[in-house]
């Protein structure tokens, strides 16, 4: 399929079949303008779990808690959500991304794949560590994204060539290169009209070199 679209994702869903997994981080609770304590964004974050197994019986989800008066384990009510919807944690990985200090944010973030089927893995030895050591990647300034070498690590344990892989929130488009670069298809959603942009700016200069 390979296409980036503009828009909500729950407006990709409906054009959606065969995804072979779904791999996002979602956006913080400032990304969507409210408070990470705000009731609206764990709705936000209940919703998106119950609408994202939808699309696919695997699903990994990539999140850092936050520090406000205490730590915000966004990863626990991930982990909830899903088994709300009969989706057991299958994988628990930690993705250590800098050994600074930071007062607001864990220097640490939560890769958790869940899934309601019989899954095959890989089991390449680069997947079992349980620590993932990499240094966080900006993409021209836009801090939300990871390395291409932590997509690739889960689209090559959980994949096959020609598979297709559905990033929710595609950001600067991470995912959609991480699936080239492996040799599988891929479909996003991004609302953000600019970051959008910066998505298709990047694959193009990724499709030209």
């Amino acid at each position: 399929m390979n296409e980036i679209f503009n828009e909500d994702y729950n407006t990709t869903l409906s054009k959606l079949s065969n995804v072979r997994i779904v791999i996002t981080s979602p956006p913080d609770s400032e990304e969507i303008g409210l408070k990470p304590s705000d009731d609206e964004y764990h709705r936000f974050l209940k919703d998106f779990c119950a609408n994202i197994t939808k699309a696919s019986s695997l699903v990994c989800v990539i999140i850092t808690d936050r520090k406000s008066n205490g730590i915000m384990s966004k990863h626990s009510d991930i982990i909830l959500n899903f088994k709300e919807n009969g989706f057991r944690l299958l994988t628990h990985k930690i993705w250590k991304k800098s050994d600074k200090i930071n007062l607001f944010r864990l220097t640490y973030s939560h890769i958790m794949v869940f899934t309601n089927d019989k899954v095959k893995q890989k089991h390449e030895k680069d997947y079992e560590l349980d620590i993932w050591e990499s240094p966080h990647e900006k993409y021209k300034g836009y801090a939300n994204t990871f390395p291409l070498e932590i997509i690739r690590r889960i689209i090559r344990n959980f994949t096959n060539s020609g598979d297709l892989v559905y990033d929710p929130f595609i950001g600067s488009g991470t995912t959609a290169i991480a699936s080239i670069m492996e040799d599988r298809s891929y479909v996003g959603s991004e609302l953000d009209k600019h970051i959008y942009g910066m998505c298709m700016e990047r694959l193009s200069e990724y499709e030209n070199q």
